[in-house]
């Protein structure tokens, strides 16, 4: 038997999730699309974590990142697996 839940995201406004929450969210998502090879989306999500990005820390990170992007490499590549 399948049980059917209700979705809490429809009920939530936009307001209630923090900009730190979309703030790494669009850093994940760029990461992802990055190890995907889609370059292109991954600048647009970095571009939107950093502009997010309040510490220091964390804006070096996203930049480099981004460079590494640019220059066509992978800051972190992905073990591979077998």
């Amino acid at each position: 038997m399948v049980r059917r839940v209700r979705s809490t995201c429809s009920t939530r406004s936009p307001r209630a999730v923090s900009s730190t929450t979309i703030n790494l969210l669009s850093a994940v998502r760029a990461r992802l699309l990055q190890d995907l090879g889609r370059r292109d989306e991954a600048r647009e999500a970095y571009c939107r974590a950093l502009a997010g990005a309040r510490l220091e820390p964390e804006q070096r990170l996203l930049q480099r990142r981004l460079a590494a992007l640019d220059e066509n490499l992978i800051a972190f590549p992905l073990p591979r697996l077998g």
